[in-house]
C-alpha cells in the first residue's frame, strides 16, 4: 500500500492565507504562520480512487487562495497509474535543515545556522514557534532498524532491469496497522492536531500532520506522547519486557512554501518504490565515500552511475556569465549533440549557461555528471527526478567536500575548485592537489 489510509477526515481546505502566488515562495511563510482557513471540505485521505487523475485534485499551488478542494485520495493503491511513484523535483527531504521565515522570528532577528554536530533526530528549526500553527512531515525510526516490525515491502518488478518500471507497496504487520491507527487518533490526545496521512515502512514511519491552532505545549511533547503510546502497543504485542519501539527524537520537515504540501504527499506515496529501487540496484543508490579520480589527489563522494567516469569521452560544461545568447546556443547544441553520441557531460552548474545546458541534457535523458558543493549525509538518496536518473544509470552526483547541515553560499574558491575538478574529469588538467582551492583559474566564469 502506498499510504496507510486513515478514515476519511473532514479538514479545512488548508487555504493557508498566502497573499502573493507569484512571489518566490521558498522561505516565505503564510500570513501570520498559516493564515485564515476557508470553510471545511472533505479531504478523504483514505479514499481508494484508482482512476482519479493525479491522486485527486490537489490544493491549488499547495497554499494560496483556494477553490474548494476535492478528494485527495491519498490512500490509493494505484500501482498502475502513469504517475505512480513519481516524485516532484526538489521534494521535501526528511530532516532537512530549514530556517524559520522572518514572519515567525523576533522582529530584529534571523535564525542562526544549526550546528552540524546535532544528530538529525534532534535538530529543530531555530526561532520557529513549535506551539504555533503549521504543517509538518514527521519521521520516526525504529530503535532497531534491522527488524522490519511495521510491515513487509512487496516489490512488483517486470524483470526488464528498468528501475523506472519498479512498483512497490508495504503490507503492514499487525503492529504496523495498530501504529497507523494510533496516528489517526492523535486528535483525541492533542485536539489542536489533525493527522492528515501516514506511510508505514518496514523499519520507519512517516506522517503528515496539521497543527490547526496554537497548542499549550510544543509539538515535540505531542510527538513524545504518540511515541509512548506506540511503545505501549508494542509491549501488548511483544510482551511487557519489550524495550522502546522508537529511536530517540524525530525528524520534522516544515511546510514553508507553496507547492510543498503536494510534494510532501508525493514523497510519502513514492517511499516504497524508492526503497525497492535502492534494494534492487544497490550499486547505483548508495553513496560511495572514497572514489579516487585520475589526476585528483583528494577522494570524492558520489552516488549514481560511477561507470560514467569510465566513458572514453567526458566533456566539461563551462560557460562564462558574459557569454552571448548566440554563443550559448551554439555551445549547447554542440555539447548535446556529442552527448547523444555517447559523450558524458560534466558540470558544476554554477553559471546560468551551465545550468541551462545541464538541465537540457538531464531532461533529454543524456548521461550527466553533476558536481555539488555539499556532500551526502548518512542514508542519503536523491530526491525527485534525480532519484530515477541515478537508478537508470544516467546521472552521477559528485561532491568533493563533506556534508554540512547549514545553508552556505558557494564561494569563489569553491567555484574555481569545482571547475578544475570538472576539467580534470574531462582530462584537461594536470593533477590537482587538494582541489587547488586557492588557484587562479582564468577560465572560471
Amino acid at each position: 500500500m502506498k499510504h496507510h489510509p486513515l478514515s476519511p477526515i473532514t479538514a479545512s481546505e488548508l487555504a493557508l492565507g498566502a497573499q502573493n502566488r507569484g512571489q518566490a515562495a521558498a522561505g516565505k511563510m503564510l500570513e501570520d504562520g498559516l493564515g485564515g482557513l476557508a470553510p471545511a471540505s472533505e479531504l478523504a485521505l483514505g479514499a481508494q480512487d484508482r482512476g482519479q487523475a493525479a491522486a485527486g485534485k490537489r490544493l491549488e499551488d499547495g497554499l494560496g487562495g483556494l477553490a474548494p478542494a476535492s478528494e485527495l485520495a491519498l490512500g490509493a493503491q494505484n500501482r498502475g497509474q502513469a504517475a505512480a511513484g513519481r516524485q516532484l523535483e526538489g521534494g521535501p527531504k526528511v530532516g532537512s535543515v530549514l530556517e524559520a521565515p522572518a514572519s515567525r522570528c523576533p522582529p530584529a532577528s534571523r535564525p542562526a545556522p544549526r550546528l552540524p554536530t546535532i544528530p538529525s533526530q534532534l535538530r529543530r528549526c531555530r526561532n520557529w514557534d513549535y506551539k504555533g500553527r503549521g504543517i509538518y512531515m514527521i519521521t520516526l525510526t525504529l530503535r532497531d532498524r534491522s527488524r522490519p516490525l511495521l510491515g513487509r515491502l512487496v516489490i512488483d518488478c517486470d524483470g526488464s532491469g528498468n528501475p523506472e518500471a519498479v512498483r512497490a507497496h508495504v503490507e503492514p504487520s499487525a503492529l504496523g496497522a495498530a501504529i497507523a491507527a494510533h496516528w489517526g487518533r492523535m486528535a483525541e490526545f492533542t485536539p489542536q492536531i489533525k493527522p492528515l496521512v501516514c506511510q508505514l515502512m518496514p523499519e520507519h514511519f512517516h506522517g503528515i500532520l496539521f497543527v490547526r491552532e496554537p497548542m499549550p505545549r510544543p509539538l515535540g511533547q505531542a510527538i513524545a506522547g504518540f511515541k509512548a503510546g506506540c511503545t505501549k502497543i508494542f509491549r501488548e504485542y511483544c510482551g511487557p519486557d519489550a524495550g522502546p519501539l522508537w529511536s530517540e527524537g524525530f525528524n520534522d520537515s516544515i511546510l514553508f512554501a507553496k507547492g510543498q504540501l503536494d510534494r510532501m504527499f508525493d514523497y510519502l506515496a513514492d517511499n516504497p518504490r524508492r526503497s525497492a529501487v535502492k534494494r534492487l540496484f544497490p550499486e547505483l543508490m548508495h553513496v560511495r565515500r572514497e572514489i579516487r579520480l585520475p589526476g585528483v589527489d583528494t577522494p570524492v563522494q558520489a552516488i549514481g552511475n560511477a561507470d560514467l567516469l569510465r566513458r572514453p569521452s567526458i566533456l566539461q560544461v563551462q560557460c562564462s556569465r558574459r557569454i552571448s545568447p548566440e554563443e550559448l546556443a551554439e555551445k549547447k547544441a554542440t555539447l548535446l549533440a556529442a552527448a547523444r553520441h555517447g559523450a558524458v557531460l560534466v558540470s558544476p552548474c554554477i553559471s546560468p549557461g551551465e545550468k541551462e545546458i545541464a538541465k537540457a541534457a538531464f531532461d533529454e535523458g543524456l548521461p550527466l555528471i553533476t558536481l555539488l558543493e555539499n556532500g551526502f549525509p548518512l542514508l542519503y538518496k536523491p530526491s525527485g527526478k534525480r532519484f530515477d536518473a541515478c537508478a537508470a544509470g544516467r546521472l552521477l552526483l559528485v561532491a568533493p567536500w563533506p556534508y554540512h547541515n547549514e545553508q552556505r553560499p558557494i564561494t569563489r574558491e569553491q567555484c574555481l575548485a569545482l571547475n578544475r575538478l570538472a576539467a580534470a574529469m574531462a582530462g584537461g588538467l594536470a593533477p590537482i592537489s587538494e582541489l587547488a582551492l586557492g588557484a587562479q583559474d582564468r577560465g572560471v566564469p
